[in-house]
This record gives C-alpha cells, sequence and structure tokens, in this order.
C-alpha cells in the first residue's frame, strides 16, 4: 500500500476524511512495516467532531513532509 500512494514510513502527511463534516487532519504520521494493514486511527473526540464513523473513506491530501 506504501507503493501506491507514494509514501514511506515516517512520512508525515494531510487526510482528508469525508463524512457529514468533513475534516482535514494535518501532520499524520505514516507507519509502514509489512506486518500492518491500511488502516487510521484517530481518536474518539476527533471522530465525534467530525461524525466520523467506523469505515469511513479518507484520502491522502499532501505529502507534508518526507522523512
Amino acid at each position: 500500500d506504501a507503493l501506491r500512494y507514494g509514501v514511506k514510513d515516517r512520512t508525515v502527511v494531510k487526510v482528508r476524511v469525508s463524512g457529514d463534516r468533513e475534516l482535514v487532519f494535518g501532520d499524520v504520521l505514516i507507519r509502514v512495516n509489512p506486518d500492518y494493514i491500511l488502516a487510521m486511527h484517530i481518536d474518539t473526540d476527533e471522530a465525534n467532531a467530525a461524525n466520523v464513523k467506523t469505515g469511513a473513506m479518507a484520502f491522502i491530501e499532501g505529502i507534508q513532509k518526507l522523512d
């Protein structure tokens, strides 16, 4: 998945999460490992603020920093 999205371990990106209240998260740290699956985890307060539910679609809006 990392190759497909042009990121590597410790890349920092902006992520747009679609939902009732679209939200852009900045400074999202990408972690890459052969044992990992593609997923994004946000805390409950952030999810509630944007009304984001499990399984919502998210999109990498841009790379902020390549490590």
